[in-house]
């Protein structure tokens, strides 16, 4: 089986592979070198498992950055075409990292978009020169190439996996981002035995932007303000029922798989 994540080594979105995907015999790993490079792997069947990051705790459903567009909405445009198997939420622990120093010598920072948003209060005030990149493992690469004067904001494994010190530990409370793995093929699936607590996930669209939030009983309902309507990803507890159909008949909706689900993150983000 082909699967791909978003590279280089030491990814966060290789450690959620990790996670996912415990028994790894028979895979075959490729690293894209961006989240819409990754999707458009999938859609052109080149690969048969896509890894990928679609939401965070604390700044929403993610975006690609020459379009803006998000990925849930790119999802939810194709229709039909990508289904999640998979999935785990992921604390991110941010470190300030380098080759070496206290960070007193620091002049550029090297940081993906997402995480200098989150670290921004971090970052604020301290002079540097932001580079940024499409993965924190990609980050902590350039970092350790780059040698003095360079830093990195990436996680405790990539400073590992780059032989970099870690200055700042923790430099933020950790978000958690939502990974998936994505196939468009059926035959592709998890055993939903291994889960005490499967959950079936939908894509809708409300009738109009001013429509209010679709209230349906158990589920965990996130959403992205559009142009026109309102995007909502919609999780229901167990599989696929028509008693959630007849939930989501409110708006344009449609089926992105039942899945085994991560409980305990589930409980502490959503209750």
């Amino acid at each position: 089986m082909k699967i791909s994540y978003l590279g280089p080594q030491g990814s966060f979105s290789e450690k959620a592979y990790r996670k996912m995907w415990p028994d790894q015999t028979g895979h075959e790993i490729t690293l894209a070198q961006d989240l819409l490079h990754l999707l458009q792997s999938l859609i052109a069947g080149e690969i048969d498992v896509a890894v990928m990051p679609l939401w965070n705790s604390s700044g929403g459903f993610l975006k690609d950055r020459d379009t803006h567009k998000s990925y849930l909405q790119t999802m939810f445009d194709a229709k039909c075409c990508y289904r999640i198997v998979s999935e785990y939420f992921l604390p991110q622990d941010y470190c300030l990292m380098a080759v070496s120093g206290n960070g007193d010598d620091v002049q550029c920072l090297h940081v993906n978009p997402y995480a200098e948003k989150q670290c921004e209060a971090f970052i604020a005030g301290k002079g540097w020169k932001i580079i940024t990149h499409d993965s924190s493992s990609a980050a902590a690469k350039a970092a350790q190439e780059n040698g003095a004067g360079h830093a990195a904001l990436a996680s405790h494994g990539a400073a590992t996996t780059y032989e970099l010190q870690i200055m700042v530990p923790d430099v933020i409370e950790p978000p958690y981002m939502h990974f998936v793995s994505l196939t468009t093929q059926p035959e592709i699936h998890i055993d939903l035995s291994v889960s005490e607590a499967p959950i079936s996930s939908f894509a809708m669209s409300s009738p109009d932007k001013n429509a209010p939030e679709p209230t349906i009983e158990n589920a965990a309902i996130r959403s992205e303000p559009l142009t026109d309507t309102n995007l909502y990803l919609i999780d229901l507890p167990g599989e696929r029922s028509e008693q959630h159909l007849k939930a989501l008949a409110q708006g344009d909706f449609f089926y992105l798989g039942t899945y085994p689900a991560d409980v305990e993150s589930r409980k502490v983000l959503f209750g």
